[in-house]
């Protein structure tokens, strides 16, 4: 038994290696009571380190407690190596356990052989270091504020266009797209790049250093971190493209399925709102699409191309960093239209395009029965019938036709909603009604003709009979005569105009029934009527003032008072069926105004009268009858109005109104348009604003007819300077201001863009102005001191500067005398 640290331990017999003797007496030598206990608040410690969510996972407990033991046998281990190791710092207890030295321990060491690669590893890993900078900072900023603010940005937004009042007219949801495409870029423009570029001055540190100190250091390095972040942004710019391309086709795919509805059209079956409308119109024999099928997909492809064209053409970052090489344009990468996603996306839109156009052809089969109205084929059968002989019967057979063909046509689908498209048959609709209507009239207007020809035949006759029978017989072979014409025509002639007054009659009560018989133009005669109201007004008050009147007198009023009657009475009989066109409403409502007033007070004024207040109160209520009828004549003879507002009114009344140049008074009544009073009053309100600025817009464009340029001459030289020059200013500035607060206006739309040209013009003249006046006081300034030879001899560089731009002045104001006198408005039209 050999002792080691005061134990006894079983001696080793024989021969052993001195590390063998080392590990045994670790394992063996040291009893455990002589080892001090791992303290609690290690473990602890250990524990800590631990990742709570690992702690409780049941799975890992046996692992947890077998890591325990190997830590605790760690730690024996440990303190036992340390005790022998001390034990044998002694050389004589080396000596007495035969263990010569304290093992070393020797850290582990490969030695690899020479592989080809190396060499070629070392170099791309240099040159990464050195050229790739994706991993810099700088980039990760780029994503970050790219998807923090710019990510949900599109070119189209779906969300504006379904908030507009789809469908749209095919130009107009053009135009829309165009204007989110414009306001996008816009965004990227103004505020996407100068933000990227803020975020590369405020974070100069991270980059600053590849930046060439003099001119002989080479600006490789910056080019291509530049070059890194540019393709940064160009693949986020690519991703806002497709994602917009995507949302486009997006908003077609909704109408994928078409809009074939087989065998009869239902509008119940397309409830998702469309997109374009497509009117329906006329171009003889046929009915075609406007604008046509082919021009609708080219304006949806262009809708596409317009979002590649919108991402094209943005100027890198180090434009805005390095303005000075702004000119050499460098522009970040984006979509082309003839990658193959792109492609792809189109001929999705295409299909779908395709799949709704199969609809609208298929709706004109529904105006097959009409065809006859397209070409000349039920004109020709009109002509036809004419020239053949029939009876009334016939004739109101063949009217009622014609009139029941109108109607029927009037009750059809005025819109027709399918799928991507809403046909329009407002248009289409009015124009085959207003065929059939014409071939009705020439029917009624042959039977008007015959009438006449017949009543004038049968006059004529009956005045042949009477100036035969009035004539007196000089000779008895004259009298017989006489009376064997007379015992003729009672037999003979007057039952036969007998029957052809009953003729007549019948034909006049078609005429009745059928026929609308105009009267003469009203309007153009009003005022004189107006005038004559109020005379003999003046006349009736010079009548009550007399208490006694001669038999003449009263005579003479009751002719005047008849005449009045008369005279209104023709008034408001052609107050109904006049022409509006070309009137003035605000005359005639002050016409109306007086003449009631009169008639007011000619009631009064006869009271006590039966006969002439009986009159006066016919007149009167007349004129009342009329009265409802000044609204309207107010808004439809507004001269501020147009088409777009007879197209609002069309709108309003659910069809078209669109007069013509012998359109009557009674003809616009007749479209009930009194119903709908209220909301004309507001498009009659609208026509008269927007006419003000018109009107507002023309005066102050003619106020510059006549200003000119005034120029005077500069001392004893031959240099002419511009001088009065304050009235234009004042003009000017009067204009300009004018011109903002039209702007400014609700009613500005129809005109806006004139208005705007109108404004720019106005401002450019007001720089060039206040430039060429600044200029010239500069120049009148300069031009006595550099004509002194001694300051040009003490300043030869300045002089020589003024010299060369002394130059360029004299030219402009000779020219510019040259093509005196100079208007003001030539120089509104320079631009």
């Amino acid at each position: 038994m050999i002792g080691v640290g005061g134990c006894k331990v079983p001696e080793l017999k024989g021969k052993f290696p001195h590390n063998t003797r080392y590990i045994y007496y670790i394992d063996h030598g040291i009893l455990p009571d002589m080892i001090e206990p791992q303290k609690s608040e290690q473990i602890d410690r250990i524990e800590q380190l631990l990742p709570k969510e690992l702690k409780g996972v049941p799975n890992l407990q046996e692992l947890h407690l077998e890591l325990l033991e190997e830590v605790h046998n760690d730690y024996d281990t440990s303190l036992r190596k340390a005790i022998v190791n001390y034990i044998l710092k002694d050389p004589s207890e080396r000596m007495r356990l035969f263990v010569s030295s304290v093992p070393r321990p020797f850290p582990h060491r490969v030695i690899r052989a020479p592989v080809p690669w190396h060499s070629a590893y070392r170099k791309a890993k240099a040159w990464n270091e050195s050229h790739l900078f994706i991993v810099n900072p700088m980039m990760t900023l780029l994503q970050d504020l790219w998807y923090t603010k710019f990510d949900n940005i599109r070119f189209v937004q779906l969300k504006e266009i379904k908030k507009e009042n789809l469908p749209m007219l095919p130009q107009e949801f053009e135009d829309l797209v165009k204007k989110q495409c414009a306001e996008t870029r816009s965004i990227l423009e103004n505020i996407w790049v100068p933000t990227c570029a803020t975020l590369f001055l405020t974070h100069k540190d991270k980059w600053m250093h590849l930046v060439p100190q003099n001119d002989c250091d080479s600006t490789q390095r910056v080019k291509e971190f530049f070059a890194c972040a540019a393709s940064i942004m160009s693949l986020q710019l690519r991703e806002l493209v497709f994602n917009s391309l995507e949302d486009l086709l997006s908003f077609f795919t909704m109408h994928k399925d078409g809009n074939d509805f087989g065998g009869e059209y239902n509008e119940m079956q397309y409830v998702w709102p469309q997109v374009m409308i497509l009117k329906l119109k006329i171009e003889e024999p046929k009915i075609i699409f406007d604008p046509t099928l082919d021009e609708c997909w080219d304006l949806i492809n262009r809708c596409f191309l317009e979002i590649l064209k919108s991402a094209h053409g943005i100027l890198k970052v180090e434009c805005e960093l390095f303005p000075d090489i702004r000119e050499k344009n460098l522009t970040i990468h984006t979509v082309k239209k003839e990658e193959s996603l792109v492609s792809k996306i189109i001929n999705k839109a295409q299909e779908i395009f395709r799949a709704n156009i199969i609809g609208p052809q298929s709706y004109l089969n529904v105006y097959k029965v009409y065809s006859d109205l397209l070409n000349t084929k039920a004109e020709q059968e009109i002509t036809t019938f004419l020239s053949e002989k029939h009876s009334m019967e016939a004739f109101i057979t063949k009217i009622e036709a014609l009139q029941k063909l109108c109607d029927e046509i009037a009750l059809m689908h005025v819109t027709v909603p399918l799928a991507m498209f809403c046909l329009d048959a407002v248009s289409l609709n009015a124009d085959l009604c207003a065929r059939s209507m014409k071939l009705k009239e020439t029917l009624i207007e042959s039977v008007v003709k015959e009438n006449r020809n017949l009543n004038m035949s049968i006059c004529q006759r009956y005045e042949e009979i009477s100036d035969r029978i009035s004539e007196i017989p000089e000779t008895t072979e004259e009298l017989v005569d006489l009376d064997t014409f007379v015992k003729k025509s009672s037999e003979v002639t007057i039952t036969k105009l007998k029957e052809e007054i009953f003729e007549a009659a019948d034909r006049l009560d078609f005429l009745l029934g059928y026929a609308t018989l105009s009267g003469k133009p009203y309007v153009n005669r009003i005022k004189e009527f107006a005038k004559k109201v109020v005379a003999y007004g003046k006349e009736v008050d010079s009548f009550k003032k007399k208490e006694i009147m001669t038999v003449d007198e009263m005579r003479n009023n009751v002719e005047k008072l008849s005449e009045l009657t008369n005279n209104l009475n023709a008034a408001m009989d052609e107050a109904d069926v006049g022409p509006f066109q070309g009137l003035d409403a605000e005359e005639i409502t002050n016409d109306i105004s007086t003449m009631w007033r009169t008639m007011y007070k000619l009631t009064k004024t006869f009271s006590d009268i039966s006969g002439p207040k009986r009159v006066a109160e016919s007149a009167k209520l007349k004129i009342e009858k009329f009265k409802p009828h000044l609204p309207i004549i107010t808004i439809i003879c507004n001269p501020g109005i147009k088409d777009r507002h007879w197209d609002e009114i069309s709108n309003i009344v659910g069809f078209e109104v669109k007069p013509q140049k012998d359109t009557t008074l009674q003809e616009m009544l007749e479209f009930g348009l009194a119903n709908f009073s209220e909301k004309l009053e507001e498009i009659g309100v609208a026509a008269s604003k927007e006419y003000s600025l018109e009107k507002a817009l023309a005066k102050m464009k003619s106020e510059w007819v006549e200003l000119v340029f005034s120029f005077s001459k500069y001392r004893d030289t031959n240099i002419s300077i511009l001088s009065s020059v304050d009235d234009i200013q004042v003009l000017l500035d009067d204009h300009v201001i004018k011109t903002q607060t039209m702007r400014g206006s609700p009613f500005i739309k129809p005109i806006e863009a004139e208005c705007k040209v109108w404004e720019e013009k106005l401002i450019l003249m007001q720089n060039i102005l206040d430039a060429w006046l600044k200029c010239q006081a500069t120049w009148l300034y300069l031009e006595p001191i550099f004509s002194s030879e001694d300051i040009i001899a003490q300043m030869p560089e300045e002089g020589r500067k003024f010299g060369i731009v002394d130059g360029y002045w004299k030219d402009i104001m000779v020219e510019a005398v040259s093509k005196s006198p100079v208007r003001c408005r030539d120089v509104l039209k320079w631009r």
